[in-house]
């Protein structure tokens, strides 16, 4: 094979449109350039890139060009004052805690100590069947949905996320590279739930994967045992019961630690700033320079199950309790836990499930337990010890609606719950945007089809102020490249060999709406791919194509650190194509094949 000096542009790189449903039809030339940035005349249509390398002849065709999604809307935060026991900060100035904004000394230099927590269900791509027929197909695509859901999440600047149905394939090749200033934990089976919490806020003191099944396995099975043998003639119904509550489903609790040591009232902290040494395991701080655990924050992440076979509350209402259980264990011996349990409940503000968390206790008596043997006989009252309370129904003064299965406007199923104490607070919450809340359904606007809760909690505790957090990096980085990789919907959108910024994806407004920049990158031959494929995706259009990936060598070079998101010229030299960065050299270094290959790694 003939190699190609990387550091040579080609020396025509030309750009056609064709009609999508004409097959055979033929080319039309739009421009000769090394960008082009598509428009509205595009959608609908594929496009064709053809250049001339080393004076051989390359052409790649797209898919059809699609429109982007829109821009997310601003949510704006509805906050309530707190009234807190009048309590002194450093230099003896008095702080009353009775504004809805941060509390800072007269310098300054203290504040509050506060966080954001963001719950949502993200619709797993494996669950993306029953909205074919209400969805544009490009809607359920993979790599559309992964972006439009990430401009949502990093707008809103949480400090943890809690995300539900997140696929385990997808985890680690777009999840994690697109949150990197965030450490995550996972449990579930395919797709599961997910805590992502800020580097720089918190340390993780222990996670916990709570197994509903397994729970509930060790609460019923020596009761049902002992109860057959005083009621034979009730067994069937009891074992269908029983059996109902069989099902593989975790929950994810983790237990944190602030990084901000608290201001005492002679203006030093009650700690000294704990530092992580190269002896430290697993970049983890040391117990002895760790706060005690009634400052530690534990979050807590659900889905409960629901299907159209087990629709029985009560199968909810024992998962719940499971967990409320398990926290009573996680919590022991800490005095007044600061909790927060976000998530998708499936379980409408009338539920038992609803009535349970808010009460403490609920009994077999509910309209929606009354024919549950299993809880009549052998657990007819349920409680727990926590006082929590809904932050949206706590700040709001009820909660929240949006169209979920039709255009009609229905409850929430999805709730951010904590433990209200008089050192622990909801501070404030985002309500729904009204634009959105009517919107069915909602995979349209939003690529899922629940909404984002977003709630504000703080404490009593003052520490020192830090300027805000510099926002995230908007590089987007794409999904590796694998055979049979993409759920059915994405199949015909191979992941991208590399990756434009998140800001090139979302264009500023004034933009054309199917306007992006798609840049000629390291574009592999027809002749060493075969097939090659390209998807321009409207507004913020880009290609996607199989990349160095595809191949057996391609893969290989990859996983040597072929990074995604890495400028024309890295791919180039990877591949033996070409660059788009002009080269400082007079002229090319000449090597021979296996000099060039060796460098290519080295590089």
């Amino acid at each position: 094979m003939t190699h190609v000096d990387p550091s040579q542009k080609p020396k025509v790189v030309k750009w056609l449109r064709r009609a999508a449903e004409l097959k055979d039809g033929k080319w039309h030339e739009i421009c000769v350039s090394y960008l082009y940035t598509p428009t509205d005349e595009d959608l609908s249509c594929k496009l064709r890139v053809e250049f001339v390398a080393d004076g051989r002849p390359y052409a790649i065709v797209s898919d059809i060009v699609l429109p982007a999604p829109k821009s997310p809307n601003t949510r704006n935060w509805t906050r309530r004052s707190v009234k807190r026991p009048l309590k002194r900060s450093h230099r003896n100035s008095v702080v009353t805690g009775e504004s809805a904004g941060s509390v800072e000394d007269e310098s300054g230099s203290t504040t509050r100590e506060t966080w954001k927590v963001l719950s949502w269900n993200t619709l797993a791509d494996e669950a993306t069947n029953s909205w074919e027929k209400k969805c544009e197909k490009h809607m359920l695509m993979w790599p559309y949905r992964i972006r439009n859901l990430m401009r949502h999440i990093r707008k809103q600047d949480a400090d943890i996320l809690c995300l539900q149905e997140i696929d385990k394939r997808h985890r680690m090749t777009w999840w994690n590279p697109n949150l990197r200033e965030y450490d995550a934990q996972y449990a579930g089976g395919k797709y599961g739930c997910s805590i992502y919490f800020r580097k720089q806020k918190f340390y993780l003191e222990n996670d916990y994967k709570v197994c509903f099944e397994t729970l509930l396995s060790g609460l019923f099975k020596e009761k049902v045992k002992d109860y057959y043998k005083k009621h034979s003639e009730q067994q069937t119904e009891i074992q269908a019961c029983y059996e109902k509550l069989k099902i593989s489903r975790k929950g994810l609790v983790c237990e944190f630690t602030p990084m901000e040591s608290e201001v005492s009232d002679d203006g030093r902290k009650d700690r000294p700033d704990a530092k992580v040494s190269s002896e430290d395991r697993n970049g983890e701080v040391p117990s002895n320079k760790r706060n005690s655990r009634e400052n530690n924050l534990f979050v807590a992440n659900v889905h409960l199950y629901k299907s159209d076979k087990k629709k029985e509350p009560y199968i909810r209402l024992l998962q719940i309790y499971a967990l409320l259980q398990e926290l009573e264990k996680i919590t022991a011996g800490v005095k007044n836990p600061k909790i927060v349990i976000a998530g998708d409940f499936n379980s409408t503000p009338n539920s038992s499930i609803y009535e349970y968390m808010e009460s403490g206790i609920i009994d077999h008596t509910h309209e929606e337990l009354k024919d549950c043997v299993l809880l009549r006989e052998l657990m007819p009252t349920m409680k727990h010890s926590f006082k929590l309370s809904s932050s949206y129904k706590e700040i709001l003064g009820k909660e929240e609606q949006y169209c979920r299965f039709s255009t009609k406007l229905e409850d929430v199923v999805e709730y951010i719950w904590y433990t209200r104490q008089e050192d622990f607070h909801a501070r404030g919450v985002v309500p729904f945007p009204e634009e959105e809340r009517h919107v069915y359904p909602q995979i349209n606007m939003i690529s899922s089809d629940h909404q984002i809760l977003l709630s504000e909690f703080q404490t009593n505790r003052i520490v020192p102020y830090r300027p805000p957090m510099t926002k995230p990096s908007s590089q987007f980085v794409s999904g590796n490249s694998r055979p049979n990789y993409h759920h059915q919907h994405s199949q015909s959108v191979p992941p991208a060999s590399f990756s434009r910024p998140l800001s090139d994806f979302t264009p500023d407004s004034g933009t054309p709406k199917a306007a992006a920049l798609t840049k000629m990158n390291g574009l592999p031959s027809e002749a060493r791919q075969g097939r090659t494929r390209a998807n321009f995706m409207g507004q913020n259009t880009r290609m996607y194509t199989n990349g160095g990936g595809c191949t057996p060598r391609g893969a290989e070079r990859r996983k040597k650190g072929n990074v995604f998101g890495c400028k024309g010229s890295f791919d180039a030299r990877k591949r033996g194509a070409f660059s788009d960065r002009e080269s400082n050299e007079s002229a090319p270094e000449k090597l021979t094949p296996t000099e060039l290959r060796n460098k290519n790694d080295a590089w």
